[in-house]
């Protein structure tokens, strides 16, 4: 059960992946988009790593880690939402 649901999370995080990378991009067309706002929880944790944010020394590396905790956070939300959507499909077809 338990390498079950590794696998699933790691799945998620592919997907998350996916999400976060097109987000990235949808927030670098514009200088202030709704995008941000939803990457804002991944660079918010790494200022606490590197306070400058992307100025430091080290931008790039906080820029990575903003990107690798965005992508851990919704992948556990993408597993939440697959896990909801296979639950609902089979409670409908079960009959009662």
């Amino acid at each position: 059960m338990v390498k079950r649901g590794i696998s699933q999370y790691l799945w998620s995080c592919g997907v998350a992946l996916a999400l976060v990378a097109l987000l990235y991009w949808f927030s670098s067309l514009w200088p202030v988009s709704p995008a941000d706002d939803l990457l804002a929880p991944g660079m918010l944790l790494a200022f606490v790593a590197f306070p400058q944010g992307p100025h430091s020394g080290h931008g790039l590396v906080y820029i990575f880690l903003a990107m690798l905790i965005d992508v851990l956070l919704y992948g556990g939300l993408v597993m939440l939402v697959w896990r909801a959507i296979v639950r609902i499909r089979a409670t409908k077809r079960s009959p009662l």
